[in-house]
């Protein structure tokens, strides 16, 4: 076996030691990243509902993601186009709030992603049923997804696919709100500090309230490392990461906020 970096074209030939006239080659071959976490509906990576989306969304990407067989889960109900011969979703999973209403929304991240779908679904993967389906918020204007339900069942949980148009990829936020859910207790961006961005190798927090863990992923949504903190200020050693960009995940009272750093 052969290992090659993710984004090497490579060329695959099989020789026949009988007949060297007679071998086989393939075409290019082409991984450019490996599949998100998320990458299949049994995955998903769960957000917590909040009161809007700017404080709900988190920082996802569909880069590296896997085409699905239609024959196990059917291509989107909306916004399909390009989906059945390559389409590249990733997963979510948000409960329900008791008000029963739920708005699931995608928007700008980096750029690198401009349009996407979204699918909601009640159920399990096994028998997933659509209750909610979204090309543009606004045709022309906005082509990320907005899904707002009404009439849900308190508690229960609901899956979210979010794909490319056309099979495009990228970063890109998507976050579950709604208004019932405002003055809930949310972590508070204001009195949140991290620095130095990029960092070289000691990523420094602080926050008014105590943080009790700090988690940090690939932009793929693979965990790199986790510590528990318990503290309001805290360093958090990223010198063993290779160059990139990650997500860190800084709990507080039941509150995450998610953040992108570079590490240089």
């Amino acid at each position: 076996m052969v290992s090659y970096a993710n984004n090497t074209p490579v060329i695959i030939t099989i020789a026949n030691s009988a007949d060297s006239d007679c071998t086989l080659t393939s075409p290019v071959q082409n991984q450019v990243a490996c599949p998100p976490a998320n990458d299949s509906c049994d995955a998903p990576i769960a957000v917590t509902a909040a009161g809007d989306f700017e404080t709900a969304a988190i920082v996802a990407s569909n880069v590296g993601a896997t085409h699905v067989d239609p024959s196990i889960i059917p291509a989107p109900s909306c916004a399909a186009n390009g989906f059945p011969a390559n389409g590249k979703d990733v997963w979510f999973s948000v409960v329900v709030p008791e008000s029963g209403t739920l708005t699931l929304e995608t928007g700008n991240d980096d750029g690198t992603m401009t349009d996407t779908g979204l699918e909601v679904f009640s159920g399990t993967c096994d028998a997933l049923t659509v209750i909610g389906c979204n090309d543009d918020i606004q045709i022309f204007v906005d082509s990320f997804s907005r899904v707002a339900l009404t009439g849900l069942t308190p508690g229960d949980t609901l899956l979210a696919r979010v794909y490319g148009y056309n099979t495009a990829v990228g970063s890109f936020r998507f976050g579950a709100y709604d208004a019932s859910l405002l003055g809930v207790s949310s972590f508070d961006g204001a009195t949140f500090k991290a620095y130095p961005n990029p960092v070289t190798n000691v990523l420094n927090l602080s926050y008014s309230k105590n943080i009790s863990n700090v988690e940090i992923f690939n932009i793929l949504g693979q965990q790199m490392t986790t510590k528990t903190i318990n503290a309001n200020q805290a360093q958090v050693d990223m010198s063993m990461l290779a160059a990139g960009t990650y997500l860190v995940k800084v709990t507080s009272d039941n509150q995450v906020k998610t953040i992108k750093v570079v590490k240089q």
